[in-house]
């Protein structure tokens, strides 16, 4: 570990268990508030009279976004979990600018 990790690593320990909870929870809203930038853009635009097997295609887009949402949940944590944890910041933010690229993609196309 970095001295910085055991420094902040000391910090937190020394603390009750409910600021720890408390840390983390705000930590997480902040990633999840910086995503939601990113991937809540295609619901800006408008999609008038495109369907699919007659749903309306943003009723599509929101539904399948869900889903994967889900999905990536379940697995993500699980994933996370399972990375070194010097190498787990870094691995997040290449995942988030994948996800921007992807959304960078859905844009052009």
């Amino acid at each position: 570990m970095q001295r910085w990790q055991l420094r902040f690593k000391n910090i937190l320990g020394k603390q009750a268990p409910w600021m720890t909870v408390v840390f983390a929870a705000l930590v997480t809203f902040s990633v999840y508030t910086c995503m939601y930038g990113y991937r809540k853009a295609f619901t800006a635009a408008g999609y008038l009279d495109q369907s699919f097997f007659g749903v309306d295609y943003k009723i599509w887009l929101v539904t399948s976004q869900v889903i994967g949402y889900m999905l990536s949940k379940f697995y993500g944590i699980r994933f996370i979990a399972e990375q070194i944890g010097n190498n787990r910041a870094l691995l997040i933010l290449k995942l988030i600018s994948f996800g921007w690229l992807a959304l960078l993609g859905f844009a052009l196309v």
